[in-house]
């Protein structure tokens, strides 16, 4: 029972006492068969590739480890006889040309049986490349990297860490030759490594070259190592939770080094197994999602697998590079930063009912948001924050902010960025109305948040809307387990979803969006089963959701109003819609798109 619990609400206070609790009781990992074959690791992004040897073209021996403290390395896949592979190559020997001044360096990687060194040779003459290239007949390091296409690139940071690996961009390919390059994923990719940061796009899921199949075949014996921190978990833990649990993150705790996570083994255990860390809820399979935070599975068992086998150290040398986390506003500099005017005083004890506090905006004509950032001063104590545009002339928030909603930020929120040619409109005049809930921690503090924005120069081409699918007229029967409340959104115009943010209260369980077609047929587009109010996330799609006109989206939430739910206030009592956390809501946010252009000009 206590772990269906967890599992569904993830309270946080009450898994950092159980954390204190397990410590202090000398609390162990749970035993495993350590003696078990350990998954291969090494050709996935944010894992250590392994210590390939080589013979190079130039008769030279080596390994990859002497390629350890370079900034970056490129390994780019090769091929002789591959039209895409061709199309590539100045391009490629432009890249290592212009950033060996950046000190990265190429690797050249033929894997193919099939290629004459003949061939090879002229080919490294007619384009010029410098770097090592490495002939691979046998498929060594084809294996050993998975490789899937004559044109995949692959960045190494200065750990030998797997950073990027994917098309080089996306402009040419099997079938197709674009006349210019949309999305520069390697160029991308170099420029993250070098600051230190991770690319947006760290695997693309397809690469436009001829096919190879290595990634089908068995790996290679050499990456069969004990799992240690240095050159697995490390990895792990970095690329899955040192966002938040890190020195001046917004988790109470820091797990950036071994002495840190050995210490909250028995209790990353736990969250990690129960799936309550990290923080994401949609069901795997549906849907794809921009922002996934959810931990890959093969992460997981290596996470589980090495605490179970003593969490060994390691060797130092195979460490993970240091990553810079943004310090101050991740979206950039704000053109401006509004604030609450006077703090709120959070304080130590007890529950803390939602505060509103409404922010004039002084626009003298309408404003339109290419990026914003909602930044709490006491992030500590603040479980979330929705903002909403209040316009001239309205009182209050409509239906209790069904209608106006703008933003909103937890836990791990990093800021939205709607892109060049989108962006969100705030009307001349307008006030933004902050709803803050804020859960004390055992000290008094002091909040204000502030929220900061870069603007678009003019109106971009089309506007970003935060539309509903919401129900305000439902009552929840007391000592109900699993109550449905279903409410519909039909579209009028042709257009595209781009994000859904579900929201209700601490009854809330499971939400659901439907898509249904004008023709009848319907498809699930976001799943959420372990519904969990601790956690507001937004739910980004990887690629924009087409409606039409006549289509509907349906939202359907469902709420346990009885004694099992250890976070309801009162499973005697008949629920109705209400605004503060012992009341509930029903809202099935999402961000619509109109494919017709319907902004207006600037100050109008």
């Amino acid at each position: 029972m206590a772990s269906s619990i967890a599992r569904r609400h993830g309270f946080a206070p009450l898994l950092l006492t159980l954390a204190l609790l397990m410590a202090a009781a000398g609390c162990d990992a749970p035993d495993a068969d350590a003696s078990s074959d350990v998954e291969p690791f090494g050709f996935r992004p944010g894992e250590l590739v392994p210590d390939l040897p080589f013979l190079d073209m130039d008769g030279a021996e080596g390994t990859l480890a002497q390629y350890r403290g370079t900034p970056a390395v490129v390994i780019a896949v090769r091929d002789t006889g591959c039209p895409v592979s061709g199309r590539y190559a100045p391009r490629l020997a432009r890249m290592e040309a212009e950033w060996a001044a950046e000190g990265v360096e190429f690797i050249w990687l033929n894997p193919g049986p099939h290629e004459s060194e003949a061939d090879i040779r002229s080919e490294i003459e007619e384009f010029g490349f410098v770097g090592r290239y490495i002939h691979d007949p046998d498929g060594a390091w084809g294996r050993a990297l998975q490789i899937r296409a004559t044109t995949e690139v692959l960045v190494l940071d200065e750990s030998l860490t797997l950073v990027y690996r994917g098309s080089v961009d996306d402009q040419y390919g099997v079938g197709f030759n674009r006349p210019q390059v949309r999305h520069a994923w390697l160029e991308d990719a170099l420029q993250a490594t070098l600051a230190g940061t991770l690319p947006t796009t760290r695997m693309t899921e397809e690469v436009h070259g001829c096919v190879l199949g290595f990634d089908r075949e068995t790996p290679v014996e050499a990456r069969q190592e004990a799992l240690t921190w240095h050159n697995r978990a490390s990895r792990v833990v970095q690329q899955n939770c040192v966002a938040c649990h890190r020195e001046g993150g917004i988790a109470p705790f820091s797990l950036e080094t071994y002495e840190q996570v050995f210490g909250y083994r028995a209790m990353l255990t736990f969250v990690v197994e129960e799936g309550i860390m990290p923080p994401w809820y949609a069901d795997p399979g549906v849907g794809k999602w921009a922002n996934d935070r959810s931990i890959s599975e093969s992460d997981r068992r290596a996470l589980l697998d090495w605490i179970a086998s003593g969490a060994p150290e390691g060797d130092p040398t195979t460490a993970v590079a240091h990553r810079n986390w943004a310090q101050g506003w991740n979206i950039g500099e704000p053109d401006l930063v509004l604030e609450f005017g006077d703090a709120v005083t959070i304080p130590a004890e007890g529950v803390v009912p939602y505060q509103y506090v409404v922010v004039p905006t002084n626009f003298e004509e309408d404003r339109w948001v290419r990026k914003l950032e909602i930044r709490p001063s006491a992030p500590e104590v603040t479980h979330h924050a929705l903002v909403f545009v209040q316009e001239p002339g309205q009182q209050t928030m409509q239906d209790g902010g069904v209608r106006g909603f703008f933003a909103a930020t937890a836990p791990g929120a990093v800021g939205d960025d709607f892109g060049e040619a989108l962006g969100k409109r705030i009307p001349a005049g307008s006030s933004l109305v902050f709803q803050m809930h804020y859960t004390p921690n055992g000290r008094e503090v002091e909040d204000r948040t502030r929220i900061g924005f870069v603007f678009h120069d003019e109106p971009p081409k089309r506007e970003v809307e935060t539309r509903s699918a919401f129900n305000v007229r439902f009552v929840i029967p007391p000592y109900a387990e699993n109550h449905e409340v279903a409410g519909e959104h039909t579209f009028r115009e042709d257009g595209e979803i781009r994000a859904f943010f579900p929201h209700t209260h601490v009854r809330g369980v499971a939400f659901r969006y439907d898509l249904v077609r004008a023709d009848g047929s319907d498809e699930v587009v976001l799943n959420v089963p372990n519904y969990n109010f601790d956690w507001q996330l937004t739910y980004t799609t990887a690629e924009p959701i087409q409606v039409r006109a006549g289509d509907a989206l349906r939202a359907t939430a469902w709420y346990d109003n009885s004694a099992n739910n250890p976070y309801n206030p009162d499973p005697s009592a008949e629920v109705r819609f209400g605004e503060q956390t012992w009341d509930e809501m029903m809202l099935g946010y999402f961000d619509f798109v109109a494919s017709e252009a319907r902004v207006v000009a600037q100050g109008n």
